[in-house]
């Protein structure tokens, strides 16, 4: 097997064991709409790193911690609904981010990669960096687990018990602002929450408990991420979509199934 093989390979996995129980939460909270913004103000952050000669994960790693600051103190505010802010923020950081690209003509990139990912051209810096993260992110998780699933029950209650409730939160954000900025350049910014939730939506069907579902969801991811590189390695495209059309196709199978045993 060839090493960029290998490498992808590797980079899927370790992507795998945090994107299960980041998916599960961001389903449980409801956060699918704030990953997309976070994604998507990824590219804003590239295109400013690139023009300027910063890393690329600095400059996305900026971008996601002041749109993960920003929307975790707004989120309570009466202005505008927090689904409503989200659907304006999204594509307006993307256009504003491709914007930039064009703008920044002496800066030479691949914009198709940096939208869907190139896990096929991943590095030993990258698998050292990735690894790295997925220790931060994880030590967080374990850390803070029992706190992040009282607060998905009910955030009134979690203050009772004695959380800071606000502190969690933005601790979260911050902790999924650093794993979109660590993976973007291997999954891509649009379809990174898509990436993030299906794993988690179809371990949730075998699941009664949180910590299961989780578990489950780095799994079904490391099977789906190995599927769709087969898939992309054999028919020449890229790895994000067909990982992603690997666990949609899986999702609707097993409702097509569901829908069978209902009628039996």
């Amino acid at each position: 097997m060839s090493t960029f093989l290998v490498n992808a390979f590797a980079a899927s996995s370790l992507f795998s064991f945090a994107a299960g129980p980041l998916g599960a939460m961001i389903i449980w909270r409801r956060l699918a709409f704030f990953g997309d913004t976070l994604s998507h103000g990824a590219l804003l952050g590239m295109s400013l790193s690139l023009a300027f000669n910063f890393h690329p994960i600095m400059g996305i790693f900026f971008i996601s911690v002041i749109l993960a600051i920003f929307l975790g103190y707004s989120s309570n505010s009466p202005a505008l609904a927090s689904e409503t802010r989200l659907a304006i923020l999204s594509p307006g950081l993307l256009s504003l981010g491709m914007i930039c690209f064009s703008l920044f003509k002496r800066v030479r990139f691949n914009l198709e990669g940096y939208l869907f990912g190139d896990i096929l051209a991943v590095n030993i810096q990258d698998l050292v960096s990735l690894l790295l993260g997925e220790i931060v992110v994880l030590s967080f998780l374990i850390k803070q687990w029992k706190a992040l699933i009282n607060i998905c029950i009910s955030e009134d209650l979690a203050m009772v018990e004695g959380y800071n409730v606000a502190r969690v939160r933005i601790m979260f954000l911050f902790i999924l602002a650093l794993f979109i900025a660590l993976t973007v350049k291997i999954m891509g910014v649009l379809l990174m929450t898509a990436l993030l939730i299906l794993p988690a939506v179809l371990a949730r069907n075998f699941s009664k408990t949180p910590e299961r579902m989780a578990l489950l969801a780095i799994g079904v991811g490391i099977i789906i991420t190995i599927i769709g590189l087969c898939i992309s390695n054999s028919y020449d495209i890229s790895a994000a979509p067909a990982i992603v059309t690997t666990g949609v196709t899986l999702i609707i199978l097993l409702e097509v199934l569901k829908c069978f045993r209902k009628a039996i």
